[in-house]
Order: structure tokens, then C-alpha cells, then sequence
């Protein structure tokens, strides 16, 4: 796939979204760290949460709608039982990748590739059942996993240059990273050639 235009794309798209895209990803993180010494209930909340900007900045990128607070905080909140398969689906992604990690490192990092984007597909198909998207997730990523991780690879200074500024470049780089990783997702899915409005969306609000 095009890397520099889906990052390209994805800027332009963070126009006048940025600053709300970046307050949100924050709260996302304190909700997930203020649970985190209560069975980890913070971190299971942050789960749909990252479900939830995923769609809204779906809708930014394809729909060129303003990123909003309550698509990405209480969206899938609606839905009880879409929000149990979307936590199911993050919580077995997470602690796969952490078993993976523990076998080598390798493991992890082909699990991570090959299941990336599960959460988005059970975000996008509330009728589907959890382990299809584990499936379908590994159907798309079939040829593509390596490269999505040189996809990553490229980003490798934007986190550099974070570190040299002592954190005050992730303030940019952070929602470009989010809507890149999208972005990705969207093109990899052909979402661009299908209809800009989804039922699934409509099916949420």
C-alpha cells in the first residue's frame, strides 16, 4: 500500500481535529491507568473507548465529520452486548500478544501483526462472533503483515523526535499516529470504495 499518502491523507484529515482527537486519547489513558489497582477495570473501559475514537475518527476520514466526544467515549456504550464482544475482542488481542512476548518476543510481534486489526472489524460488524474476528483479521493480514510492520517501522523518528523534545512533540504525534493506524485499516478493507456511511454507523447512533 501507498504509506505516504495514507499518511498524507490522514494529516490533512487532523485539520482542526487534532487538539479534541488529542484530549480524548488523554482521558483514554487516565481511565485506564485510574482502574488499573481495581482487577484492571480501567484498562477493560479503555478497550471500548479505543473502539470508540476508531469509529470517530472513521467518520473524520470518510465522512470528513469533526472528531466528537461522545462517538468516542460513550458510543459503543449503547450497545451492551456489541460492547461485550468489543471487550472480549481487546482483552484475548492483549493478553495473546503478552504470551507471545513471553515466548521469545517473536511470537508476539507475529501475533500483534496478524490479529492488529480485529478490534476494528468487531467494531465495525456487531453481528459478528468474537473468534471471526480474530479470523477475518488474519484473512486481511495474510501477505500484508510485513507490510504493516514497516508501516510502524517509518514512524521510528516521529518517536525519536519525541524523546529529544522531552514528550512535547507526542502532542502532535500521537492523534497523526492514531488516524494513520486507521487509515491503514480503512484502505486495507477497501472501506474508500464502499459507502461512505456505513451501517454500521448508522446502526450505533
Amino acid at each position: 500500500m501507498d504509506h505516504f499518502h495514507i499518511k498524507e491523507q490522514s494529516k490533512q484529515a487532523l485539520i482542526g481535529n487534532r487538539l479534541m482527537l488529542f484530549v480524548i486519547l488523554v482521558i483514554t489513558a487516565a481511565v485506564a491507568s485510574l482502574g488499573s489497582a481495581a482487577l484492571g477495570i480501567g484498562f477493560l473501559l479503555s478497550i471500548i473507548i479505543e473502539a470508540g475514537i476508531y469509529l470517530s475518527i472513521r467518520q473524520m476520514l470518510l465522512n470528513k465529520k469533526a472528531i466528537s466526544v461522545e462517538v468516542a467515549l460513550i458510543g459503543y456504550f449503547k450497545d451492551l452486548e456489541h460492547c461485550i464482544k468489543i471487550l472480549v475482542v481487546g482483552f484475548l488481542f492483549h493478553l495473546l500478544v503478552v504470551v507471545g512476548y513471553f515466548l521469545l518476543i517473536i511470537p508476539g510481534v507475529y501475533w500483534a501483526l496478524k490479529y492488529s486489526q480485529a478490534l476494528f472489524i468487531m467494531a465495525d460488524h456487531k453481528e459478528m462472533d468474537i473468534f471471526d474476528a480474530f479470523k477475518e483479521s488474519a484473512k486481511i493480514m495474510e501477505g500484508k503483515k510485513m507490510d504493516l510492520f514497516i508501516f510502524y517501522i517509518g514512524f521510528i523518528g516521529h518517536f525519536l523526535l519525541g524523546i529529544i523534545t522531552f514528550g512535547l512533540y507526542f502532542l502532535y504525534f500521537i492523534p497523526y499516529l492514531k488516524t494513520c493506524i486507521v487509515n491503514y485499516y480503512l484502505y486495507l478493507t477497501h472501506a474508500y470504495k464502499k459507502s461512505p456511511d456505513p451501517e454500521v454507523i448508522e446502526a450505533q447512533f
